[in-house]
């Protein structure tokens, strides 16, 4: 019996995954002074802490064998809602709701189209895409908003534990849900169980 045989595990698409973010990460450590330090983990986190949390919701709709590439330009739009919003007078809060709101619509147009209307999620929400980002063109065309309220970019910004940001908490929480959800619930199973309906090979 052979390596692969005897451990499965070893020949899939997660275990070449973890293989390359352990070179990757070694690779970094090794050729760059400070890299694991705390100060430079935070930096990482800060940076990108958006992308992250996105790819925690994320994993639902590529485990259920679908892709949403408007992703990124509802982010879009739902920032210009925000500063739209707080450019023309109206607390930050207002715009945020207001964001949340139209970021919720979006998906929900997206989902009746892709289940409804049986049309490919790539191509809804490539369509999405471009048309998410148009309005969001509309919204602020060149402009720049600025001057947001000092707690309003804290949460990025400054330590809320630590050095670590509330975003960062944030993720952790969303993180830990999403694992719970996807491991321990009826509605997880139901998750994988319709993407390995639709690619049946990927349960071989």
């Amino acid at each position: 019996m052979s390596l692969f045989q005897r451990f499965p595990w070893l020949r899939s698409w997660e275990t070449l995954l973890l293989i390359l973010l352990v070179v990757i990460v070694g690779y970094s450590a090794a050729t760059t002074l400070n890299y694991l330090s705390a100060d430079s983990i935070s930096d990482m986190f800060r940076l990108s802490i958006e992308k992250a949390i996105v790819v925690v919701i994320m994993a639902f709709v590529i485990i259920n064998a679908e892709i949403d590439l408007s992703v990124a330009s509802v982010m879009a739009l739902s920032a210009s809602l925000v500063a739209y919003f707080y450019d023309q007078g109206s607390p930050v809060l207002v715009g945020i709701a207001i964001a949340l709101l139209v970021g919720a619509l979006c998906g929900a147009l997206n989902g009746f189209f892709i289940a409804y209307l049986k049309i490919s999620s790539l191509v809804v929400t490539l369509a999405g895409l471009i048309m998410y980002r148009g309005f969001a063109r509309i919204l602020l065309e060149d402009r720049s908003v600025g001057d947001f309220p000092d707690w309003f970019t804290s949460i990025a910004n400054d330590g809320f534990i630590g050095m670590f940001p509330f975003t960062i908490m944030i993720f952790v929480v969303l993180f830990v849900i999403a694992y719970v959800i996807l491991q321990y619930s009826t509605f997880g199973r139901y998750v994988y169980a319709v993407g390995t309906r639709l690619y049946p090979f990927q349960a071989a």
